[in-house]
């Protein structure tokens, strides 16, 4: 579980952002953003996240994510192409309830 993320875990971050988009650049056969971002990236992204909501997106082929995401509260809001398929756009307010994240 994720209570609040903290610039230093952003070394963390990129290691789990990879290891989970691995799979999900192999499904769609290309490399997705969070396959390519950097580091300092990561750390800017966290040192301006306090008090936003969160968004997430995935494949529209990637049910089993979806569900996932469905599950902790996220969304959806929207789609949008990519290549030759959608990207679901999911969006959940950052005092969420209970779930983690």
């Amino acid at each position: 579980m994720i209570a609040e993320l903290r610039v230093g875990d952003a070394g963390e971050v990129l290691t789990i952002q990879r290891a989970a988009y691995v799979t999900e650049g192999m499904a769609y056969n290309q490399f997705l953003p969070p396959l390519t971002e950097s580091l300092d990236e990561i750390r800017e992204f966290i040192a301006r996240a306090p008090g936003v909501d969160l968004w997430l997106f995935a494949g529209e082929r990637s049910e089993g994510n979806r569900r996932l995401y469905r599950r902790l509260g996220f969304v959806e809001t929207h789609r949008a192409p990519f290549s030759d398929h959608l990207l679901v756009y999911r969006k959940r307010p950052r005092d969420g309830g209970d779930q983690p994240f």
